[in-house]
């Protein structure tokens, strides 16, 4: 083993006697035929005067103690072992996941600027084409499809005039725009998620600059 190598001590499930467990099960058995009758009582007495509302509060005080003296130290040893295995091996999963995690978003990053140049790229080249046609093309980003990963394209809302908004919406107040209304009221908190939901329904950026005023969205 490499001296910088971390030792690894795996938590086994054992208790402290061979039948610990078993012992238990026959001790909670028994646990439960001391509740049954203090079930029994809970259900038919009702607290009609002071004897019964006395007796209803004595069940409650041997309930809790039953809890506090047998139950409790009976499973507590039990579920001690128990849990120091699962957080053991939740550390583990958890570093895992941690780890993929951590490769995917840096593939991600990368991926994600070479998507943006090649959509830049292709709205270049649509762009001079177009001006000497009378048909417009698309030309479409060469970004092939890879199994397992999805590409998506993140819409980013950026409040650059507040007041440009409610001014707008103060305007169709009062040309009685209810259409116009209507639609600039979800947005006068400036609820940037808000903004960047509306962007990703419309999926163009030029349309959305120029529905809302006083913000500005951009492709990622």
């Amino acid at each position: 083993m490499d001296n910088h190598e971390m030792i690894r001590i795996i938590p086994r499930l054992e208790f402290d006697t061979p039948n610990a467990l078993q012992n238990a099960l026959v001790k909670s058995d028994q646990i439960m035929g001391l509740l049954k009758p203090l079930r029994s009582g809970a259900q038919a007495i009702e607290a009609t005067d002071t004897a019964a509302y006395a007796a209803l509060g004595a069940i409650v005080a041997e309930v809790g103690r039953i809890r506090k003296n047998q139950i409790v130290p009976l499973w507590g040893p039990l579920l001690g072992v128990v849990d120091t295995v699962r957080d053991f091996l939740k550390l583990h999963r958890q570093q895992t996941e941690s780890e993929c995690e951590t490769i995917s978003d840096i593939c991600r990053v990368k991926m994600k600027e070479y998507e943006r140049n090649e959509r830049n790229a292709a709205q270049q080249e649509q762009n001079r084409l177009n001006k000497r046609r009378e048909e417009p093309v698309v030309v479409k980003p060469n970004l092939p499809s890879i199994p397992g990963y999805r590409k998506t394209v993140n819409y980013r809302v950026t409040v650059t005039d507040p007041k440009a908004l409610i001014k707008e919406l103060l305007r169709a107040y009062k040309r009685t725009d209810t259409k116009r209304v209507q639609f600039l009221g979800p947005f006068v908190c400036l609820d940037v998620k808000a903004l960047e939901s509306y962007a990703r329904e419309t999926k163009d950026v030029k349309k959305f600059n120029a529905a809302i005023p006083g913000a500005v969205c951009r492709e990622e």
